[in-house]
């Protein structure tokens, strides 16, 4: 009975850890790692010296690599939608000063692009 009770816990887990490590946090990093090793260090190197640490350093930067991708996953969780609001046009009072302008130079250049 506990058995189950673990297996079911161990299979949620494991759903939502793939979940956070295969999500565009990964392609984020994952790429900008990629492309800053190609064309600052170059792959044969940077491979060298991976390879030339022991396995709690390796093992190490692994767990660094997947709590980076963790916490960046969670803080875009949390930044998503207020960004998407603000990037609509629902500014919150510290900006909302900023708005009107902004709308009227909008409308502008929607009546300038309708006259042509």
């Amino acid at each position: 009975m506990l058995t189950k009770f673990w297996d079911k816990i161990g299979e949620g887990l494991s759903a939502r850890w793939l979940e956070y490590l295969f999500s565009p946090a990964l392609l984020f990093w994952g790429g900008g790692l990629l492309l800053a090793v190609f064309f600052c260090i170059g792959f044969a190197p940077a491979w060298d010296w991976l390879s030339s640490r022991d396995l709690p350093t390796q093992t190490a930067l692994l767990l660094a690599g997947v709590g980076l991708l963790f916490l960046s996953s969670k803080l875009m969780e949390q930044v998503r939608f207020p960004m998407l609001r603000l990037l609509e046009g629902y500014w919150r009072p510290p900006l909302a000063w900023l708005a009107a302008p902004l709308r009227r130079w909008q409308w502008r250049r929607i009546q300038k692009g309708r006259e042509r």
